[in-house]
């Protein structure tokens, strides 16, 4: 995690008020959002945030047993939905964070759907 945050710090600092795009991939519940939302202000994304305008987080998980757990803990960290784009894709918002969370469960192994980000099929 620290890690994940020195380079995250070292980006924006070459590239101030830039947006900050984040892919989780095997998102499971969202674990890794929840550590960049509620992480302390030495090592969370809070420490962060003044030198990012907005953060554009995708989170890809296969298992879609997941997905009412998933929306139960975006809507309880502050999100709106602002998109339902299919029964497992959906868009949230959280106007006061500056965040955008695109939550996508679907297994690409199963499918004919290119996948989003090799752009290839499984």
């Amino acid at each position: 995690w620290n890690k994940v945050i020195a380079e995250m710090e070292q980006t924006l600092e070459n590239q101030p008020q830039t947006p900050l795009w984040i892919v989780d991939l095997g998102a499971g519940l969202l674990s890794i959002l929840d550590l960049m939302l509620h992480g302390n202000y030495e090592r969370g994304l809070k420490s962060l945030s003044p030198q990012s305008q907005t953060v554009q987080y995708t989170a890809y998980e296969s298992n879609r047993e997941l997905n009412e757990a998933c929306h139960e803990r975006l809507l309880s960290w502050g999100f709106d939905v602002v998109e339902q784009i299919s029964e497992t894709e959906t868009v949230y918002r959280d106007e006061k964070r500056g965040f955008q969370v695109h939550l996508v469960l679907r297994n690409y192994a199963d499918s004919d759907t290119l996948c989003p980000i090799t752009h290839a099929k499984p």
